[in-house]
C-alpha cells in the first residue's frame, strides 16, 4: 500500500496530465486531510509553485468547483520558509486572488459547498494577517458576499462563512464597523447561534464576540436583535437531554462576557431577560 508521500507524488504528477483540474483538487483534498500530506507538499513547493502558477488565476479555464479546490491549495501550502507559495506570488496577483475569492463566495449560482470552501480560504487567508484582513476589508462586495454564505441552507456554508467572518473582522476595527453596517450581518450569526450545527454556533458566537469587541455600537446592535441574548444563554443552558458542545458554551461565554465588558446595559438586559423566563 501506498504511503502518503508517494500518494502525494502520484496525484502532483498527475497535475501534467490529462486532467490537471482535478489532480488540483485531488491534491487539495490531501492538504487539507493531514499533515502528513502537508509534509510532503513542503518537500516539493517548488515544483507546486511552477505547476500551480498557470492555474491559479486563471479563472476561466478552471471550473468553479475546481477553482475553488485550487484556491484550498494556495490557502495550506506551508509558507514556513523564506520563498513560500504565497509570498512568491507579485502583490497584484494575491489581490487579485482575494477580488475573485469574494466574487465567487458572492456568487448565488455556485453550489453551497463550493461556496463553504471560499469562505474557508478567506478565513484562512484572514487568520494570517492583519494585512490580509485589510485587504479582504478593502474589497467592495466582501462583507456581503460572507452574509449571503452565511445565509446558506448548508449547514457546512454557513459554519465557514461564521468562521471567515470572525477572522475578517478579529482585531480590525474597519472591518468590524463594516461588517456590523452590513444588512443581515448580525441576524444571520445568531440564526446561525440559534439553528445551526454545533461547529457552526461555536463559529457564529465567536464571530459575535469579534464583533462586541471594544464597540459599544456593536453590542447594542447585537443586543437589540431579536433572539441574540436568548440565543446565546440557550446556548451555555441547554437541558441535560440536550448536551451542548463545550466549545459551544465557551464561545458563547465569551461572547455575553464581551458585550458585558464593552457595554454594562448589555448584561442588564440579559439577567433582565433571564430572570423573567425564571420567573414563568
Amino acid at each position: 500500500m501506498p504511503n502518503k508521500e508517494e500518494e502525494f507524488c502520484t496525484a502532483l504528477r498527475e497535475l501534467s496530465g490529462e486532467d490537471p483540474e482535478n489532480a488540483i483538487f485531488r491534491l487539495a483534498e490531501m492538504m487539507t486531510e493531514s499533515d502528513d500530506y502537508q509534509a510532503s507538499g513542503s518537500c516539493c513547493f517548488r515544483t507546486l509553485v511552477n505547476l500551480l502558477g498557470r492555474f491559479f488565476l486563471v479563472k476561466i479555464q478552471v471550473p468553479s468547483m475546481r477553482f475553488s479546490g485550487c484556491a484550498r491549495m494556495e490557502v495550506c501550502v506551508p509558507d514556513d520558509r523564506p520563498l513560500g507559495f504565497r509570498q512568491q506570488q507579485p502583490a497584484a496577483a494575491r489581490a487579485s486572488s482575494r477580488t475573485m475569492l469574494v466574487e465567487m463566495a458572492d456568487n448565488d449560482d455556485l453550489p453551497d459547498d463550493c461556496r463553504a470552501n471560499v469562505a474557508w480560504a478567506l478565513g484562512s487567508l484572514a487568520n494570517e494577517s492583519e494585512e490580509n484582513r485589510r485587504s479582504i476589508g478593502s474589497i467592495p462586495e466582501a462583507m456581503n458576499a460572507l452574509v449571503k454564505v452565511a445565509c446558506c441552507s448548508s449547514d457546512e456554508a454557513r459554519e465557514r462563512a461564521a468562521y471567515s467572518i470572525a477572522e475578517v473582522v478579529r482585531d480590525n476595527e474597519e472591518n468590524r464597523v463594516s461588517l456590523a453596517n452590513t444588512e443581515g450581518s448580525i441576524a444571520a450569526l445568531v440564526h446561525i447561534c440559534a439553528t445551526g450545527s454545533d461547529p457552526g454556533k461555536e463559529q457564529a458566537a465567536w464571530a459575535l464576540a469579534m464583533l462586541a469587541e471594544n464597540s459599544e455600537d456593536n453590542c447594542s446592535s447585537i443586543v437589540l436583535t431579536p433572539f441574540a441574548l436568548e440565543a446565546l444563554l440557550e446556548m451555555i443552558s441547554s437541558p441535560e437531554s440536550l448536551p451542548t458542545d463545550k466549545l459551544v458554551s465557551a464561545n458563547a461565554l465569551y461572547a455575553i462576557a464581551e458585550l458585558a465588558r464593552v457595554a454594562r446595559w448589555a448584561l442588564d438586559q440579559l439577567l433582565s431577560d433571564y430572570d423573567d423566563e425564571g420567573a414563568e
